[in-house]
């Protein structure tokens, strides 16, 4: 039972103080990284000091391993096959290239992703349990868009960036903030409705947008297109559609009219052919571009194996005019990144666990949306390495687990329908 303390005429147990403790821990903690993660001190690729939060993170998880389920643990674990055939890839190509570190550097942003999965899943169950954690949650949100204006990202390449080090991944941070805006919606919809938590969320939704439009990244508008589309279609759910498309519109007005160098100075770094539908589709970095360009430098057993995520070996080749393609430094599309690194095997392990997730987050009304829209921006861009990407699918996972317990009416405190204050006399008394 524990040692008894009075406090306000009532009786809790010392027990019962160290759960709150513990639970205020991880929602400072929690909001540290969420602050930190726009944050870009260091040139990407590397470490961040959001990296000092999420070890602490990790650290508390290993301690509470036990509040994680076998349901979540399914969504997980069919991703080790793809990170053990990275750290093999990546090992065997930097014994053949031992100059070239970022062989070594991409198998460890992959394995600490696959940790920041399995250890915010573990975090954001513990939080969701309880209502009044969801106070956390939106501290955390919020916090991270202030990061977002606190500091000078690396490079401007005369467009948007905020804390970033280029502006895609500013895009990237807002649909990542969209996706938290619409799929807290639907928890807030799943329970009591609490109206301030509507209205944070709608600005979250209007923020995000805002950060994508001033990106003007491409792969980041169409994403958040996207969930323009499911909020249309879900109207009769949200109720909330018509103040979402009148504060947006008022916020686009504001910029465009009190603002205009954010459109009119910036825009020019796009040219409007860029924006036609046959440029974006053939020309030059469209889509069939950003596909089958990573492919034109696979050969032999590459195609099957792939080729490493190294950059050494590819410099040094063309240095002798070995190379026959261009250097590849970065491929502009996450999935086809993975078959040109890690070859058809690789991208077969990959795809098979990313289809599971896909599938099991159709449990949740908004779960196959946000897949969707993380489709959509990372067909355009590399997205595996943006550590925002991993903590919304950790937080996607407690959400999806929160919903099958719902549904199976064995929800924890946070999603119990709330009981009527007065029964009918048919509730009270049903006819057999």
């Amino acid at each position: 039972m524990g040692l008894f303390y009075q406090y306000s005429g009532k009786y809790i147990t010392s027990e019962t103080t160290i759960k709150v403790q513990k639970q205020y821990l991880l929602g400072s903690l929690l909001i540290m990284v969420f602050f930190l993660l726009p944050m870009y001190i260091f040139p990407s690729g590397g470490y961040q000091l959001v990296d000092i939060p999420i070890l602490f993170i990790f650290l508390w998880a290993l301690s509470h391993r036990d509040e994680i389920n076998e349901d979540i643990l399914r969504q997980i674990k069919p991703l080790i096959p793809f990170v053990l055939w990275v750290c093999l890839i990546n090992g065997i190509n930097y014994i053949l290239y031992p100059r070239d570190l970022w062989y070594l550097f991409s198998s460890a942003i992959i394995i600490y992703g696959f940790f920041i999965l399995y250890f915010f899943s573990i975090i954001f169950i513990s939080l969701l349990k309880k209502r009044k954690n969801l106070n956390f949650i939106y501290i955390a949100l919020i916090m991270s868009i202030f990061g977002c204006f606190l500091v000078k990202g690396y490079s401007d390449e005369g467009r948007v960036i905020l804390s970033f080090n280029n502006p895609n991944q500013l895009a990237y941070f807002a649909v990542i903030l969209c996706s938290y805006g619409i799929l807290l919606i639907e928890l807030n919809n799943n329970h009591e409705k609490v109206l301030l938590y509507d209205i944070i969320n709608i600005l979250f939704i209007i923020i995000s947008f805002v950060f994508g439009l001033i990106s003007l990244s491409r792969a980041g508008i169409f994403a958040l297109i996207c969930f323009g589309f499911y909020l249309l279609a879900r109207a009769r759910l949200f109720k909330v559609n018509i103040i979402v498309l009148f504060m947006t519109s008022i916020s686009f007005l504001y910029f465009y009219f009190f603002s205009t160098y954010i459109f009119q100075e910036k825009i020019e770094v796009r040219p409007k052919r860029q924006w036609s539908l046959s440029e974006m589709i053939y020309g030059r970095d469209g889509i069939l571009d950003r596909i089958y360009e990573p492919m034109k430098s696979l050969n032999g057993i590459e195609i099957v194996a792939g080729k490493g995520a190294g950059l050494l070996k590819e410099r040094e080749e063309l240095q002798r005019g070995f190379g026959k393609s261009k250097m590849v430094m970065e491929v502009h599309n996450m999935f086809m990144g993975i078959f040109r690194n890690y070859g058809i095997i690789g991208f077969l392990l990959f795809i098979s666990w990313f289809v599971r997730y896909f599938w099991n987050s159709l449990t949740l009304k908004s779960g196959g949306w946000v897949i969707m829209a993380l489709i959509i921006y990372n067909i355009g861009h590399d997205g595996i390495r943006f550590r925002s990407f991993w903590i919304l699918l950790a937080f996607l996972n407690a959400m999806i687990w929160l919903e099958k317990r719902r549904q199976e009416n064995t929800a924890p405190e946070l999603l119990k329908p709330r009981l009527p204050l007065r029964l009918t006399a048919q509730q009270a008394h049903p006819i057999p």
